[in-house]
């Protein structure tokens, strides 16, 4: 089949057009005109325009616009109208389909410090994401411009974690703001512990307590990229795994019976195990210090203080110590005093049972009462029956006093007081490790077997 011949109108369509007279052919690909006017693409792909005529041909209306055609001569002269730009992109949808930032939302701060509102379509509580860019659990997260800068919040979803969903429930206070030192017990994952991270911001600390390893792997993860919290892969039902990360209550109170007031804690891994650093604030009775002062100069006035500091400590002179016997604990407090004894509020001669009365009253009677006449010892004992708590609270009482007199009395009358104790009974002042045998099936004790008869 030949080329078909220029007409007035030019080629027929088809995949290609024809080419064509005064106007080109349709088609996938839009052919080639001639003539006065040069052809124009149609179909998917605009052609590109004819050679002759004065006006170059249009391009296409496709996905990719056809090239313009060239205008005036027998063979074109300068290039023609170009033909319409490539088919734009399709919008961008929105980030994991959440909320869009911008204009569109506003984001307010919410009655608890360190959570916000983020107003949309739906409003949704929020924290100020403290790892930009990152989502710890496929969170949506909201972007907001503020002064000239982008601010990045994450979105706290009630339905992944209960502090959040308690908040949507209207908790009074969650007691966790900036600053704040947050043991949390069954982290997880680390849902909530990341939102927890973005509250107390870099000023707070996070110790994350999780048993489960898989668990515990995830939380490592979200540690990584957030230097506030601390994982910890232990049971959270056993303190003393992770009581290095924790003041003991008693030795906040024995600072405390002292007149100190803890301020800091300073934990000393890994270069010391188990030991911690305690930063506690002493004032000093400024009254008692000016009431026995007829003049101070002002260049004086720290000295003094120091030695009313001095003074006031030497007052308080306490020890304390322990008594165990099996299950029973006693722990005695030996201070300066007129040579009180009490267990648990009761005078020692008023202790029951009678017959074992003699037994707490030895360390008494072995160092003389001169010894005792000086300080007040009061025990608190807990545990087993009422023999074992008897001596458990008789070598809380020797401990106590041989303590005593090597710290603020002399290390020579401490160690008279030693040998006496330890030459009538060394239990007075070593605990006895023995523990009863537990019993054994088969028998009617831990080693006795039920007789057998073999004929």
């Amino acid at each position: 089949m030949g080329r078909p011949d220029f007409s007035p109108r030019g080629g027929g369509g088809g995949f290609r057009g024809g080419r064509g007279g005064d106007r080109g052919g349709g088609g996938f690909r839009g052919g080639r005109g001639g003539g006065d006017r040069g052809g124009g693409g149609g179909g998917f792909r605009g052609g590109r325009g004819g050679f002759g005529g004065d006006r170059g041909g249009r391009g296409g209306f496709g996905d990719r616009g056809g090239r313009g055609g060239f205008r005036g001569s027998p063979r074109g002269g300068d290039r023609g109208g170009r033909g319409s730009p490539r088919g734009g992109r399709g919008g961008r949808g929105g980030a994991r389909g959440g909320m869009k930032g911008g204009k569109q939302v506003v984001v307010e701060p919410h009655r608890h410090e360190g959570v916000f509102i983020v107003k949309g379509k739906e409003d949704a509580l929020a924290t100020k994401n403290m790892v930009v860019g990152e989502s710890v659990y496929g969170e949506k997260r909201v972007s907001v411009e503020d002064g000239g800068s982008s601010v990045e919040y994450r979105v706290w979803n009630p339905f992944r974690s209960k502090l959040a969903a308690s908040m949507m429930g209207g908790l009074d206070s969650i007691h966790i703001k900036p600053g704040t030192k947050l043991l949390y017990l069954g982290a997880a994952s680390g849902t909530t512990v990341s939102h927890c991270s973005d509250l107390v911001g870099p000023e707070g600390l996070v110790y994350a307590v999780e048993f489960s390893h898989r668990s515990g792997r995830d939380l490592l993860n979200v540690a990584k990229k957030r230097p506030n919290i601390i994982p910890i892969v232990e049971d959270a039902r056993h303190p003393h795994k992770y009581r290095m990360l924790v003041v003991f209550a008693g030795e906040v109170n024995k600072l405390k019976e002292e007149k100190f007031k803890p301020r800091e804690q300073v934990t000393l891994e890994p270069y010391e195990r188990d030991h911690a650093v305690v930063v506690a604030e002493y004032r000093a009775n400024v009254r008692f210090l000016f009431d026995s002062c007829t003049a101070v100069k002002a260049g004086c006035l720290s000295l003094i203080s120091f030695a009313g500091l001095k003074m006031t400590k030497e007052l308080i002179q306490s020890v304390q110590t322990y008594g165990r016997k099996k299950s029973a604990t006693a722990v005695a407090l030996c201070k300066k005093g007129r040579g009180l004894i009490k267990i648990n509020g009761r005078a020692l001669e008023h202790m029951t049972p009678e017959i074992l009365r003699v037994k707490l009253q030895e360390p008494v009677l072995i160092l003389g009462q001169k010894r005792f006449a000086d300080v007040d010892i009061r025990v608190r004992v807990s545990g087993g029956g009422n023999v074992a708590q008897i001596y458990a609270c008789r070598q809380a009482i020797a401990k106590s006093i041989v303590a005593y007199y090597q710290k603020y009395v002399d290390e020579q009358s401490k160690k008279e007081l030693k040998d006496q104790l330890l030459s009538y009974d060394r239990n007075l002042l070593v605990a006895d490790p023995r523990r009863c045998e537990p019993k054994k099936f088969g028998g009617a004790g831990a080693r006795a077997r039920y007789q057998k008869s073999y004929r």
